[in-house]
């Protein structure tokens, strides 16, 4: 399977670490073992004004020479996800097993045949050791065989590589949390001397395997494992403490600990999650009942020998447990509040260890447990919910080497309480350009109004930074320039603030009888939660148009709803050829309301405004369903100005600025687009005369054709053609703020929507 990859790296200018404890700042008696290097230490490597390194060059060059020479390893999921990345693997030993795996992955339906035999067509193995450009789980006598440009990675101890070579600047540590295949981050490690050449190739590559690099200082164990097994184990001490010995009250027991475990940490997991997801997230008594409890004790014994007590693996887990029952139980509330806070302690203990040892930042923390463990709450997040004071108090209740927190004591003071800072937004300067980048991967830069924030002061510093000339927006990752609005935060604020408005309540009390109270609890809450919201959207891309700098989206993968209208605030657009672009705002009975209605028709005329926002950017591709818009298609549409493969997308980026071309601010012309020969140009005489209502009843009445009874077939009809009109009348309109009364008509359509889908799929 071949993966789209961002393989851009960016090295920090000046990278703080908000939050954070040098480690000559850590409590003496603080209970953690060797101390590990600074991680500001590590990144200093790659940091300063004036990079050592061209980062364009090392990756574009470093990767074509990997699909030559290619990458050794013994490891079957390190293999493959070399192999379904394009690149050549030898592998060390017998690939039986690997070629299975191959096998298994065609009869799942995963992969076909022919991406299975592409893939393994790459394959080589056998005693001859070819000239790898990188060396995966490296054993020590293969390693000293190497040519001596080889990067030589390892997951376990990189001492014994470095003497082996006698040198360690090309030897760095690369840990794949289990399952290596389907981890979604990498942690990388790079020690002392590790240059920074070699940890720039190797951010390359795990970016070009299509995971998340997330940079660490050495640490005992898996740094997301220090924290997530730490919740393993305290959740069976909890058992160990509260069990009575007869089997059905120990299973039932067992029951309530992983259900509140779930309640606690991955709340939309809890009840009603897909079978997948649940199978991601390791719950304590999953965790004490499944196969995997042999190595998950093996693991927190060597952070039970570097870390001290706390880590010692539980009973629980070293004999094994009874497994939790499918169904869900009643949890009383004095025990539900007991697994609740224990569990909580947990991870908020482990993680501040790791902020006092100088392990990794706290936002990496975060992003880490979100995108590799599919937590949707992170440590330090629920550390901010609770307030430090009453996080600390929880986690000194644990002993055995958590009594002291450093972290979250630092947050503490006569003054009040200091919330840990999280940042999703990263920048630096490079050669007079600022690249401001995405870097919140558990919701795809999904754009909360933190971010947008972030986002929006990150434009406002380059502007106003005498030596920035341009800026470039682009994302930390592959595959996700940015999904859009975060309407999942949406419902959430919304849902919050009904609870704990008083005037909410009572609107909803008396809405049963009396409708219009109801109706004024709604408003009240649109007034409050999506209307500043969309409000603040609608500030931040104008804050980035308004930059005296030339501004450069550089997207690869979604651009979709509100992530396209961050494109669109910026000057060009350069898209990776498999990028996909599009509104699909009205299919959820919105409309663009961050200046998506006014800057599109100004890119690409009227009438290819109207295509786009109200079918989304989709095509109809008969019976194999819609098509997104392409980054190619994009091009001849003329709403992007440059298109690349996905591995020269930092080269085309870097080629527009050095040539010339966007040294001004971009003035588009829609009436100068060739469509002639193209799709396009029948689209665009179609919507230049078509009424909505014709649309409605021709190209777009499949929005709400879905399967159902006659009657939801009626009333999904008439939401979805009301959400259609408003969309129309804002790109006619093309207004630069819309109306409040439009805003709250269109979200009231989308609850409609939403609602009517939900009972859809329950039907």
């Amino acid at each position: 399977m071949k993966i789209s990859c961002n393989l851009s790296f960016t090295p920090p200018r000046r990278l703080a670490l908000p939050g954070s404890v040098a480690l000559d700042q850590v409590h003496p008696s603080s209970p953690v073992g060797p101390q590990p290097v600074g991680l500001q230490k590590l990144l200093d490597l790659v940091g300063g004004p004036k990079p050592p390194f061209d980062r364009v060059r090392i990756q574009t060059e470093f990767l074509e020479k990997l699909r030559q020479k290619g990458v050794s390893t013994g490891s079957i999921p390190e293999a493959k996800n070399a192999l379904d990345s394009g690149f050549p693997v030898h592998f060390q030993g017998d690939a039986a097993g690997l070629r299975h795996c191959y096998r298994e992955a065609v009869a799942q339906g995963s992969l076909t045949q022919a991406q299975a035999d592409q893939a393994l067509a790459r394959l080589q193995s056998g005693e001859q050791v070819p000239e790898p450009g990188l060396a995966l789980s490296a054993d020590p006598a293969l390693a000293a065989k190497l040519p001596a440009e080889t990067i030589l990675a390892s997951s376990g101890s990189t001492q014994a590589l470095a003497n082996a070579v006698g040198g360690s600047d090309r030897v760095i540590g690369l840990r794949f949390p289990p399952p290596a295949d389907r981890a979604r981050v990498v942690e990388v490690v790079p020690g002392e001397a590790t240059s920074p050449e070699t940890l720039a190739k190797t951010l390359a590559y795990v970016r070009a395997i299509g995971k998340s690099p997330l940079v660490v200082a050495s640490s005992p164990g898996l740094v997301l494992e220090r924290v997530s097994l730490n919740l393993v184990n305290q959740g069976l001490r909890l058992f160990d403490e509260l069990k009575s010995g007869e089997p059905q009250l120990d299973q039932l027991l067992a029951t309530q600990i992983d259900q509140v475990a779930l309640q606690t940490f991955w709340p939309r997991a809890f009840g009603k999650s897909p079978e997948e997801t649940r199978k991601r997230v390791l719950t304590p008594m999953k965790a004490a009942s499944g196969p995997d409890r042999a190595s998950l004790s093996r693991a927190l014994e060597a952070m039970h020998q570097g870390l001290g007590p706390g880590y010692a693996p539980a009973v629980g887990l070293q004999k094994g447990a009874p497994a939790p029952l499918s169904q869900l139980v009643e949890v009383p509330k004095a025990l539900k509040l007991r697994i609740q806070e224990r569990l909580q302690a947990a991870v908020m203990g482990a993680a501040c260890q790791l902020l006092d040892e100088g392990v990794a930042r706290p936002e990496d923390l975060e992003r880490g447990l979100k995108a590799g463990l599919d937590w949707e709450i992170g440590p330090l997040e629920l550390a901010n919910e609770m307030g430090p004071r009453k996080a600390l108090k929880l986690v000194e209740k644990l002993g055995a080497g958590f009594e002291i927190c450093p972290a979250l004591e630092s947050k503490i003071s006569f003054w009040g309480e200091q919330p840990f800072d999280f940042h999703y937004v990263d920048s630096h300067v490079e050669d007079s350009t600022a690249f401001i980048t995405l870097n919140k991967p558990q919701r795809g830069n999904a754009l909360d109004p933190k971010m947008l924030e972030e986002l929006a002061a990150a434009v406002k510093a380059a502007d106003a930074d005498p030596s920035v000339r341009h800026i470039v927006l682009e994302s930390a990752f592959n595959r996700q320039f940015t999904q859009g609005a975060d309407l999942s935060w949406v419902n959430e604020a919304a849902k919050s603030f009904e609870k704990e408005s008083w005037l909410v309540g009572v609107a909803n009390l008396f809405g049963v009888a009396i409708p219009p109270f109801k109706m004024l609890g709604q408003y009240w809450t649109f007034r409050n939660v999506p209307k500043p919201y969309f409000n603040k959207g609608l500030a931040s891309m104008a804050e980035i148009a308004a930059s005296s700098k030339p501004t450069i989206a550089k997207i690869e993968g979604h651009a979709l709803g509100g992530g396209l209208e961050l494109g669109l605030a910026c000057d060009y657009i350069v898209a990776s050829e498999n990028a996909n672009l599009g509104f699909p705002e009205v299919h959820h009975g919105i409309f663009p309301a961050w200046g998506g209605t006014e800057r599109l028709p100004q890119r690409i005329g009227r009438p290819l405004a109207r295509w786009m926002i109200l079918e989304g950017g989709y095509f109809s591709s008969g019976g194999s369903g819609p098509s997104m818009l392409t980054g190619q298609e994009a091009r001849n549409l003329g709403l992007v100005d440059r298109v690349a493969p996905a591995d020269r997308l930092d080269e085309a980026v870097r080629q527009l600025i050095q040539s010339g071309a966007a040294d001004h601010k971009a003035e588009h012309n829609p009436d100068s687009i060739d469509l002639s020969g193209t799709r396009f140009e029948s689209l665009r005489q179609r919507y230049a005369t078509a009424s909505t209502k014709d649309l409605l009843e021709h190209e777009l009445a499949g929005l709400y054709n879905v399967p159902a009874e006659p009657e939801q077939q009626v009333r999904m009809k008439a939401v979805m053609t009301d959400a259609v009109e408003l969309a129309d009348a804002r790109v006619h309109a093309g207004l630069k703020a819309h109306p409040e009364g439009d805003l709250l008509r269109s979200m009231r359509n989308s609850l409609k929507v939403s609602r009517l889908r939900s009972t859809f799929e329950k039907a």
